[in-house]
């Protein structure tokens, strides 16, 4: 990739990997529109990380939060309740086992590849998923009223990622507000679980390099990598921040649409393709 397409891809996979349209499906299209053939490990790396980054600025709040309220249990003898911010912790690490688990399978047992009449397939089923919530009676339950199967089921959906063309902040959101969570910490608990699915594809892609034929020119394209990783940061940070804003004032099923549109670019570009 040239300088400008490796911003456009940065910045792309940033913006879509927080807004519910999937980040895997957006890269997969891009390099096709670029004309490269396959993944490059060590862009990806430094992607992923920057989207880390982007998580922890854009949910710089939420996190200190945590951080207080573990504080002060550890300190306080007398906290007979736990936090509220340490509930959604709970509720988290108990969706971590299922989602990385189904991550590894997806990835290394079922061996799911790039195909672009697949994506349309999945671009479409994740526009359902993102367009049944908003249909539902709303709730607002939060991490002390759910169960563990509501935990279960998000580790679940958050392990679809793994499949191009499946958002895991749609899919975990969505799953979530169907159990009747409120939409607002439903989003909130989906970034929480986007910080280890993330560093879990950072790790395959560690063990992508050893395999990639084009080790030898990293230095080379150091540059570019640097520069989609800024771009990354930056549209990682965007979106998290529009996912805020638009959670509660549109909720995810207008972003159903845009997936379907997605599908039927995916499709045409797959008939000219083939």
């Amino acid at each position: 990739m040239n300088w400008l397409e490796s911003i456009i891809y940065g910045l792309v996979s940033g913006l879509a990997e927080f807004l519910p349209i999937s980040s895997r499906a957006h890269q997969d299209l891009l390099l096709l529109l670029f004309g490269a053939s396959e993944h490059d490990p060590f862009r990806d790396f430094l992607v992923h990380g920057a989207m880390i980054a982007a998580i922890f600025s854009g949910c710089r709040a939420m996190l200190e939060q945590m951080r207080r309220e573990s504080n002060m249990r550890l300190n306080s003898r007398s906290m007979h309740t736990r936090p509220r911010a340490l509930q959604d912790l709970r509720l988290v690490r108990n969706a971590f086992l299922p989602m990385i688990i189904g991550i590894l399978v997806l990835t290394y047992v079922v061996g799911l590849q790039s195909n672009l009449m697949l994506v349309s397939l999945f671009l479409i089923a994740n526009g359902v998923i993102l367009f049944v919530p908003d249909r539902m009676v709303r709730a607002n339950r939060d991490a002390r009223s759910m169960s563990g199967f509501d935990s279960f089921l998000m580790g679940i959906f958050g392990a679809l990622s793994a499949i191009p063309g499946f958002s895991r902040v749609g899919c975990t959101t969505s799953i979530a507000v169907c159990r009747g969570a409120d939409q607002r910490k439903a989003l909130d608990w989906a970034l929480l679980l986007s910080i280890p699915a993330i560093a879990l594809f950072m790790l395959i892609d560690i063990f992508s390099m050893f395999s990639f034929v084009g080790i030898a020119t990293f230095w080379s394209n150091f540059f570019g990598y640097i520069l989609s990783a800024a771009g990354a940061y930056v549209g990682g940070y965007i979106s998290i921040l529009l996912m805020k804003f638009l959670i509660v004032r549109t909720g995810l099923s207008d972003f159903s649409y845009y997936c379907w549109g997605t599908a039927l670019i995916s499709f045409i570009l797959y008939l000219i393709v083939v």
